[in-house]
């Protein structure tokens, strides 16, 4: 919810390397939104964005073109699947740019989309 506010208001997806902290200024979310199922940590991030979408506007994406997916590693962490193949969980969450949300298997990662 908090990306498409922000894509609303400012026409565009957050920058990669700012995303969590410009909807923490912008979006009014709380850093705790961030901390994922993953291994809760402060400072850690438990999503990521999906890096082949930097500068792109969210209404002119594809619905099922992959948005945020649950993942763990730095503040404002950005990538691809590459991230979500070192998880360990059985279902891994993935946001899609429609706004829906869905649990996928490991083994298929490479069967979402990732490419606008």
């Amino acid at each position: 919810m908090a990306l498409a506010v922000y894509a609303d208001e400012f026409d565009t997806l957050p920058p990669l390397d700012r995303w969590c902290d410009k909807l923490i200024e912008e979006a009014d979310c709380s850093p705790l939104t961030f901390q994922g199922v993953i291994d809760r940590e402060e400072g850690i991030c438990g999503y990521a964005i999906n890096d082949n979408l930097n500068g792109l506007k969210l209404s002119g994406l594809d619905n099922k073109v992959v948005l945020v997916f649950e993942a763990k590693g730095s503040w404002n962490l950005y990538g691809g699947s590459e991230l979500m193949k070192t998880s360990k969980q059985k279902n891994i969450a993935v946001v899609f740019a429609d706004g829906y949300m869905n649990f996928v298997k490991p083994e298929d990662i490479d069967k979402l989309k990732w490419k606008p």
